[in-house]
């Protein structure tokens, strides 16, 4: 499975398609043990991603689950409340999540 760069974009989002593909390999066990429990921790990138956009691990690998392709994730991240133009905007984003 090709793994997007950090700075690679889906729904105007920085780490969105990053992170959809470690959630993937996941949650299909492709990830070494180590690497799964990393996922979605609050103390990485990922972290901050989910705090920035106000969801949670559990929210977010649901979506995964439930969408098809990436098309259908950036149709549901865009659902979401805290995924607002604003939020999304290079500019509110924290520092650790920029490239």
């Amino acid at each position: 499975m090709h793994v997007h760069r950090p700075q690679d974009q889906l729904a105007g989002c920085v780490w969105l398609p990053c992170f959809a593909d470690t959630a993937r390999l996941s949650l299909t066990q492709q990830l070494l043990f180590v690497y799964r429990l990393a996922v979605g921790s609050r103390f990485g990138v990922d972290g901050c991603f989910l705090r920035h956009f106000c969801f949670t691990i559990d929210q977010f690998l649901a979506g995964v689950r439930q969408s098809a392709d990436n098309a259908a994730l950036a149709w549901w991240f865009l659902a979401l409340p805290g995924a607002s133009p604003q939020r999304i905007s290079r500019e509110k984003i924290p520092k650790s999540l920029r490239w």
